[in-house]
């Protein structure tokens, strides 16, 4: 099979996976074959690129959207390492202004939960163009999650001033589960500081 598939030319694979790719997509429940279709994409645009070929938008794009919908199969999965992998790949596909950019910042931030070398700027990002979109809600959760990473990295003063700014964006909303997610985090980091009334008040508005 590897003989044969390195004999086909380079046009002829990328041709071949975009075939195989579209052949999943008919076959319906692309939420079963996410990975494969992603690789299929991502493989023809690899190709393309290899070759010196003109890009496709489209081919560029599918591939985009493949990758974050096997991001969100793997992260349903508790395959966070795959999940990562996927997103990185939609990542490197999307740009600075992309409507979806923003909320795909922020599932590749979850999908390195508790990970110290995840760049902060990333979530800086997220949040700065979350809360312009008007979305308080993520953006307040990606203002959590810098925390974390700050917490993880032993700065408790950075980690609490992102903390507050989570807790003040959610503050004065009605439930959702960032705003648990905030007052969680908020509570747990007060309780790390020894704050322990603090941290039940906040566990009991969680």
């Amino acid at each position: 099979r590897d003989v044969a598939y390195g004999q086909i030319p380079r046009g002829g694979r990328a041709e071949r996976h975009e075939r195989a790719a579209g052949w999943f997509e008919e076959l319906g429940r692309s939420e079963d074959r996410a990975e494969m279709l992603a690789y299929h994409y991502l493989e023809a645009l690899r190709l393309h690129r290899v070759m010196g070929a003109e890009e496709s938008p489209e081919l560029a794009t599918r591939a985009r959207d493949a990758a974050r919908d096997a991001g969100d199969r793997a992260m349903t999965l508790g395959s966070y390492p795959t999940a990562a992998r996927l997103y990185e790949a939609a990542l490197e596909l999307s740009e600075p202004g992309d409507e979806g950019r923003p909320d795909l910042l922020l599932a590749y931030a979850r999908s390195r939960v508790d990970d110290a070398a995840l760049d902060d700027a990333i979530l800086s990002e997220a949040s700065e163009d979350l809360l312009h979109q008007g979305n308080v809600e993520a953006a307040a959760e990606s203002e959590a999650r810098i925390a974390g990473v700050w917490l993880n990295r032993g700065d408790q003063g950075q980690a609490f001033a992102h903390l507050e700014r989570a807790h003040e964006l959610v503050a004065e909303r009605g439930p959702s589960p960032e705003k648990a997610y905030v007052l969680q985090e908020l509570g747990r980091a007060r309780m790390m500081a020894d704050e322990f009334d603090r941290a039940i008040e906040l566990a009991g508005n969680t």
